[in-house]
């Protein structure tokens, strides 16, 4: 039910299923599969989810991204709100 409501964009359901994806206890961490769910919520400047994509990028987790320049992932939570840019510690 999670995957058929944030497939449908709708800003809860993805922040819900990102979290799945980010915790041990629902199985195999997938970060990859936590911050794609992320990105698609702070896209839409779902706080929750642009508060998320900032944990992960201050904390290295990049989804499986090389940590190479600036990345989507770096830069959501700035570019949906209108901020500066952050840049790679």
């Amino acid at each position: 039910m999670v995957f058929k409501a944030a497939d449908q964009n709708l800003l809860e359901s993805q922040q819900n299923l990102a979290a799945i994806y980010a915790s041990p206890d629902w199985g195999k961490q997938d970060w990859k599969e936590a911050v794609k769910w992320l990105q698609k919520a702070a896209d839409q400047h779902y706080p929750w989810a642009e508060f998320g994509l900032n944990y992960c990028y201050a904390n290295g987790i990049w989804g499986g991204q090389e940590r190479s320049g600036e990345s989507s992932v770096a830069s959501a939570c700035g570019r949906t709100r209108g901020w500066p840019r952050a840049s790679p510690i």
